[in-house]
């Protein structure tokens, strides 16, 4: 980055651009460094684990969107036929991730 704050003093507008890329990307960087961090103090702090309701036919929407590309690599079909009067269920909600 040292070498395009130079560029930039030279009146560089592509190192202009450049520097601009490379801030977004480091600011990306620390935004999911903070999101590591705390979820690892939140796992040390070990809460009390958190029920929630949970609709069947969205949890497995969900997961099978997570898995739908590599599904499509392969030549797998996804097929989705839910039945829609299913009860919600409850579930732990989980220590990290989305």
């Amino acid at each position: 980055m040292q070498h395009l704050v130079k560029r930039i003093g030279e009146g560089d507008s592509k190192g202009v651009s450049e520097l601009q890329d490379s801030l977004k990307e480091v600011l990306h960087q620390v935004d999911r460094c903070r999101e590591i961090t705390q979820n690892l103090l939140d796992f040390a702090r070990r809460k009390e684990p958190v029920y929630q309701e949970v609709n069947v036919n969205k949890l497995i929407e969900d997961l099978s969107r997570l898995v739908e590309k590599e599904a499509i690599l392969s030549h797998i079909e996804i097929r989705r036929d839910f039945q829609q009067d299913l009860p919600s269920c409850t579930r732990m909600r989980p220590l990290f991730g989305r």
